[in-house]
């Protein structure tokens, strides 16, 4: 009788619980590709297992696929007992369904013992060589012994795959970003799952639909180039997640600017391709241009500034000919002057401004716009 690796359908009366060391089967996580041999006859075995957690992490539910000319294929789904060993039901392409009980991992490994009703008996050997290589071997009873039917050594697939994968993906995303200048619409189309949301750096969210629809070329008279960089990739079974900075040089007529964006992409696998599900756009912050004010300028701007209608106090100071604040009690920071704003610095990557009302040489007021929108304001004290 042909081997039967693990199982499917569904567990009745398991109790879905946080499975302790020796029954955490989060070990097998991922996908494997096996090859092997039947001991008895020579014949040589290829097989990829799929693992995938179940019943809230305590469980894993897989499949099992042998490569032509074989033709077996097993679905099944291990779990915790009521009694905190392990159980599994297994369900082959051959009709069979078999039930299997495993008190744990025993040092690397897990021993899977089919149920009494399961005749010839089998069982199951699962050792676990390193993090991403392992043995599988079906034992069956033969004349009152336990004989090997096949044995596989499986190494995960997912360190390949997620490089080949990554690559792949990165390019999409480099072909639709190439679309925002051309307003070519076959990259996006090809990409975008029918379900999907994008988000612009402005908020505004639209559909595959609405988005199309948007999407045209660069007025007369614009160009612009958006490239890929600074990418974060992550995947969990059947959905990825690619994190990326787009950088952005655009030319209108004779003048020249350059921008950064986030990007947050999550695809997810539907019916073996990869599609995207969401995108969500960011503008990041970039300095504005600056401007060294000399000593005797920056005077007038020395002094502390207490928040009105709060205790706060923002002390200023010159320190090696540079302007630097902060609220009192925290580390000062440099206060950079923008250039043809006057009174008017930043933060180097902050999100503020800080503006300073003069009168008479003599500044009597500081503002602390956060957001561009939002201000605190600080009278001057001393």
């Amino acid at each position: 009788m042909r081997r039967i690796l693990l199982l499917a359908t569904c567990l009745l009366g398991l109790l879905a619980i946080s499975a302790p060391p020796a029954t955490n089967l989060q070990y097998f996580a991922g996908n494997w590709s096996c090859s092997g041999t039947f001991p008895a006859t020579g014949r040589t075995i290829a097989s990829t297992l799929v693992f995938e957690p179940a019943l809230g992490g305590a469980g894993v539910v897989a499949r099992q696929d042998d490569m032509p000319p074989n033709a077996f294929h097993a679905s099944f789904l291990w779990g915790p007992a009521p009694d905190g060993s392990l159980v599994s039901i297994v369900q082959d392409s051959t009709g069979g369904v078999r039930r299997f009980v495993s008190p744990g991992w025993t040092a690397d490994t897990l021993l899977w013992q089919s149920d009494p009703t399961v005749t010839p008996a089998q069982q199951f050997s699962y050792r676990r060589l390193d993090a991403n290589s392992m043995e599988v071997e079906w034992l069956v009873m033969r004349t009152g012994t336990y004989r090997v039917g096949d044995v596989l050594r499986c190494k995960r697939t997912f360190i390949q795959e997620d490089a080949s994968l990554r690559s792949t993906l990165v390019s999409r995303i480099q072909a639709r970003l190439d679309a925002f200048a051309s307003g070519d619409r076959t990259a996006w189309k090809s990409d975008l799952d029918p379900n999907a949301l994008i988000v612009d750096e402005e908020g505004r969210v639209r559909t595959p639909s609405a988005f199309l629809t948007w999407l045209s070329p660069l007025p007369s008279g614009s160009s612009g180039t958006l490239r890929v960089s600074d990418v974060h990739f992550a995947r969990s079974n059947d959905v990825a997640a690619v994190t990326f900075v787009a950088r952005e040089h655009e030319s209108i007529y004779n003048a020249r600017f350059f921008a950064r964006f986030s990007f947050v992409d999550t695809y997810h696998a539907r019916n073996g391709e990869w599609l995207l599900v969401s995108e969500q756009q960011t503008r990041l912050q970039l300095d504005p241009p600056t401007v060294v004010l000399p000593a005797a300028s920056l005077k007038q701007y020395i002094g502390r500034y207490r928040m009105a209608g709060a205790p706060y106090v923002f002390a200023v100071s010159i320190v090696n000919e540079q302007l630097e604040g902060g609220t009192e009690g925290s580390k000062p920071f440099a206060m950079h002057a923008i250039a043809d704003q006057p009174n008017m610095f930043f933060r180097s990557n902050h999100p503020a401004l800080y503006i300073f009302a003069v009168s008479n040489g003599h500044a009597t007021q500081l503002i602390d716009r956060r957001y561009y929108n939002r201000d605190a304001r600080y009278n001057r004290i001393t």
